[in-house]
């Protein structure tokens, strides 16, 4: 009579495509002989296995085709004059929904002191970013400063770099 638990590792070994081989030598690792594990094969194999059955097709379902209803007045004009023991129709009037409120967060107290110092790295972080546009880009105080005696400018003009004059 062979386990039951190797019959089910076996059964299991198989259904993951494990060989023949793969499975005699993990269960050798695993203590078991190999005339075990024969044996195991043995007994798998002379049980019948049950085949795949394909599910017969389902029968097709007819549903009745709903007819539209022609709707009914909400209201009825009639001329003769209600009687005291027929009711007054009631207008419809649709409930609103009540709005909930929300309670504002409350904020730790901690974080509360975390507000001046974290505006401040905000403005510090707005100047050195347009302190580097100005510088970049040369304007404001990183312009290039053009030097001027009276009315005439020292930067080399035209006429003063041709040669022969």
């Amino acid at each position: 009579m062979v386990d039951e638990s190797l019959l089910e590792y076996v059964r299991a070994m198989l259904a993951t495509g494990a060989s023949r081989e793969v499975i005699v030598a993990q269960l050798e690792t695993g203590g078991w002989t190999a005339q075990d594990a024969v044996e195991a094969f043995t007994a798998l194999e002379s049980v019948p296995v049950a085949k795949h059955i394909p599910a017969p097709e389902p029968e097709p379902v007819s549903v009745p085709e709903i007819q539209p209803q022609p709707a009914a007045p909400l209201f009825v004009a009639s001329s003769a004059p209600a009687s005291a023991s027929e009711p007054l129709p009631q207008p419809f009037i649709p409930s609103t929904p009540q709005m909930q409120t929300m309670p504002a967060p409350v904020l730790p107290a901690n974080s509360r002191a975390l507000v001046v110092p974290m505006i401040a790295l905000a403005v510090v972080v707005l100047l050195a970013g347009a302190s580097a546009y100005a510088y970049l880009r040369e304007v404001g105080p990183f312009a290039p400063m053009v030097y001027t005696l009276g009315s005439a400018t020292t930067a080399p003009s035209a006429a003063s770099t041709t040669p022969g004059r």
